[in-house]
């Protein structure tokens, strides 16, 4: 099955205008995932110092 993947690079500057507003726009619903990122990496490191 093939995906059709779409990277700003090719759809053009007016494209990374759009996702640059939509980022503003959109920015705080955006802060708990980075949160949950950041969390998963402290215990992801704090798994491999325990295991280490």
């Amino acid at each position: 099955m093939k995906r059709a993947y779409r990277t700003i690079r090719k759809q053009g500057k007016l494209n990374e205008q759009e996702l640059a507003s939509f980022l503003v726009k959109n920015g705080q619903g955006l802060l708990p995932m980075v949160d949950l990122i950041e969390q998963c990496q402290m215990a992801c490191d704090e798994l491999i110092d325990t295991t280490g």
